[in-house]
């Protein structure tokens, strides 16, 4: 085995071989260089090497050939042998086609300014272009096979790299220099590698044709003075994980064709604020793309059609702003959920589906704007989200068709909802939302709108409630339970309404509901423990009331409904303050015992038929003083009026079919009720103390005639005559026209 010495140093077995190479060429020098100082090699297959240049002209042109063969490769060093010489070139430009320049080729010229390459170049390997302090620009003016890492390195006042042509590859750090102010790329760029583009200070890269791959950090470090610019005005197969690492300061980075692939944590370590801008659809974005870069802050702009994946930006907390400037297909599940940092969300065109938890637990929201339609925002879509000044913003006439359940539930900050061509707000939909003020909601048409269960369930500073469109609405159970601020409900409408069981339970400063419209269903308890004192619904075609919908109001004074087929439920209003009940229409149904125990009910009028009252349906009505109907009654069941101590006064205006056994038990200070005839009484409906005075009434020339009264009570057209009688109120009736006031026509209330 022999001796193992010491290694030598890989610039000093460079410096030996220089100094071979200088003394072999010094042998055959005439025969390998050319008249302009090219020392060149045939490499064989009609192609040249230059080795070296000897030459004196500072602006060097590398020739297409030499003695008709091609030159195709550039070799280490050659422009920097002679120091002497190469110490002098300002300029290089090569003529033909370079298939290799390899490594240090141009290095530590400090007078070289500019290289230009007319025809296509193969291979520009590292350290190519390297420490040259004053290179400003390198032009290919055609296509470059790879530039390999480091290949433009240490070239401090390089401002302009130009690319003409299709590059292949970019590898890492291949362009270094902190004086680039702008690139562009103006064909195809087949990879960009591992921090390709160092560049402290640049400000604008363009891409002007397709990209294949971006790798990692592939624009590691560049920031600007002002606002970096990267733009990819084609395709991108590939952005690779963490393909944009490493950026600081402002930039816009805008892709303008399609992005294919995304990795994981795009932005790395980035820093500074970062806008994303997509102009073509976006068919997905992968979960996880944006995790990481805690110290960025990321705009996302797509002006495309998008469809965004499920969880995509969870917990991306560097998100600052998303603005969809394109149709959306679907925002997938949790997309942007727990995006702590997100302040505005922008849909400038329609939206077709928010998903579920899209928009859930970004706390710093502020706005939602929404400048196109949406079909549907998904159950939870923006649940527990809003900062203190939360805002949604309808542009003009646009619509939103569907609100999921708890979409909005928990969301502070939010004041003022309006949502237009609404058909359904689902369950809980903004729920325990502590800042709300204001509501409206308005109905597509005539489609029919579903407000769910809960929807509004304790927001405890909802003032103000108005639904409007033609279509019929529903209300589900609790609607409103306890917002205990609610006071002004108005629906204006053309169609029906539906209330839940207890859809204003606990609503105590709603004093006063007013409404119209073609019908209402009030079903169980909508009112409980609410402050409700006075209802007016008016204009419908019909009206009903199910179980116990004002029982126990204790703040009702007055009921008024002006309408067409009326029901009113058993125990609808029992137990209730209820001091006046008015009703203009026909009556279908007053059930069994709807206003038992209200014993401060005074005055009952009914201005239509009546087609049944049912059992015990007054009973109990202890302050109830006059009963006045001015329709015909088909049937009093037993009982209804029972226990009515303070009833004075009962009016029957039209024709009275069937009183029950005990009516009127108990109301002992009835002292006198006259009935019709042909009516069917039981014998214990009236308290025996009543006088019964049953009736017909006949006419003659000038005067009608009660007959069935003693005495006779004789009543002309132009005054009021009485013959004998005592002092008591009745109202005669003629078949369904009243007499009384003594005048041709309409209804005549005499006193005898």
């Amino acid at each position: 085995m022999g001796r193992i010495g010491k290694k030598v140093p890989g610039y000093v077995l460079c410096l030996i071989m220089a100094a071979v190479m200088v003394l072999l060429m010094k042998g055959t020098a005439r025969a390998d260089e050319t008249e302009d100082g090219f020392v060149y090699s045939d490499l064989g297959n009609g192609t040249v090497q230059i080795d070296a240049y000897e030459g004196s002209d500072g602006n060097v042109i590398v020739p297409a050939e030499i003695d008709g063969k091609a030159v195709a490769k550039i070799r280490d060093i050659a422009f920097n042998r002679n120091v002497a010489v190469n110490a002098e070139i300002e300029s290089v430009t090569f003529l033909g086609e370079i298939a290799e320049i390899e490594s240090n080729t141009f290095s530590n010229l400090p007078s070289l300014t500019s290289v230009t390459f007319k025809e296509n170049v193969g291979k520009i390997n590292s350290n190519s272009f390297s420490d040259c302090p004053s290179l400003k620009t390198i032009v290919f003016e055609k296509n470059v096979g790879a530039i390999c890492d480091f290949a433009v390195s240490e070239c401090k006042k390089l401002e302009n790299v130009i690319f003409s042509g299709n590059v292949g590859t970019i590898g890492t750090s291949a362009i270094y220099s902190e004086y680039i102010k702008d690139i562009v790329f103006q064909g195809e760029v087949g990879e960009l590698g591992n921090g390709a583009i160092y560049c402290e200070r640049i400000d604008s890269i363009t891409f002007m044709k397709k990209v294949g791959q971006v790798g990692q950090g592939a624009f590691c470090y560049v920031s600007s003075t002002d606002t970096l610019e990267i733009t990819f005005k084609d395709d991108v197969e590939s952005l690779e994980s963490m393909a944009l690492e490493d950026i600081a300061g402002n930039a816009v980075i805008t892709f303008e064709g399609d992005v294919r692939n995304m990795g994981y944590n795009l932005l790395g370590q980035s820093s500074g604020s970062l806008t994303l801008v997509f102009k073509k659809g976006m068919n997905m974005i992968p979960q996880q793309s944006f995790d990481g870069a805690d110290s960025a802050k990321l705009n996302l702009v797509f002006e495309g059609r998008v469809k965004i994946e499920d969880k995509a930006f969870k917990d991306c907390s560097i998100l600052n702003s998303v603005m969809f400037k394109g149709e959306v297909e679907t925002i997938g599940e949790e997309a942007f959920s727990g995006c702590g940092n997100l302040n505005d969300v922008t849909f400038m065109k329609d939206v077709k589906t928010i998903g579920e938890k899209a928009f859930s637990e970004c706390e710093s929201l502020e706005t939602v704007n929404f400048d196109g339609n949406v079909g549907t925002i998904g159950d939870g879509a923006f649940n527990k989200s809003g900062s203190d000044q939360f805002e949604i913003i309808l542009g003009p006439e646009k619509t939103v068709q569907t609100i999921g359940n708890n979409a909005f539930a928990e969301c502070k900050g939010l004041r003022d909802i309006i949502f237009i061509g609404v058909n359904l707000v689902g369950v809980g939909a903004f729920a325990k939302c502590p800042d709300i003020r204001n509501v409206e909601l308005y109905s597509s048409s005539e489609d029919y709108l579903t407000i769910d269960d809960m929807c509004f369930l304790n927001c405890p500073h909802l003032k103000k409630v108005i639904i409007g469109g033609n279509g019929s609405v529903s209300f589900g159970g609790g609607a409103f339970n306890g917002c205990t601020s609610l006071s002004e409900f108005q629906f204006g409408g053309g169609g029906s309404i539906f209330f839940a069981s207890e859809v204003f339970s606990g609503c105590t400063k709603l004093t006063e509901l007013r409404l119209f419209g073609s019908g209402f269903d009030f079903a169980n308890d909508v009112f409980k423990d609410s402050g409700i004192t006075e209802v007016y619904i008016t204009d419908f075609d019909y009206l009903s009331f199910e179980y116990h919908t004002f029982e126990n109001a204790t703040n009702l004074n007055r009921a008024f409904f002006s309408g067409k087929h009326i029901i009113i439920g058993e125990e609808a209003f029992a137990r209730s303050t209820i001091e006046l009940l008015e009703i203009t229409g026909d009556v279908e149904d007053i059930g069994n015992s709807a206003f038992s125990g209200c014993s401060n009910l005074k005055v009952i009028s009914i201005s239509g038929d009546v087609s049944f009252i049912g059992k015990e349906a007054f009973s109990g009505c202890i302050d109830n003083a006059i009963i006045i109907f001015n329709g015909d009654v088909d049937k009093i069941e037993e009982k209804a009026f029972a226990g009515c101590s303070g009833l004075k006064s009962v009016v029957f205006s039209g024709d009275v079919k069937t009183i029950g056994s005990k009516a009127f038990e108990n109301s002992t200070l009835l002292k006198t009720v006259f009935i019709p005839k042909s009516a069917a009484v039981a014998s214990d409906a009236f308290p025996a103390n009543t006088n019964v005075v049953y009736y017909e009434l006949q006419e003659s020339s000038s005067y009608y005639c009660v007959t069935g009264v003693t005495p006779v009570v004789k009543v002309t057209l132009n005054g009021t005559t009485l013959v004998p009688g005592e002092d008591y109120q009745v109202t005669y009736m003629k078949k369904s026209q009243s007499v009384g006031n003594i005048v041709n026509e309409g209804t005549y209330t005499v006193s005898v």
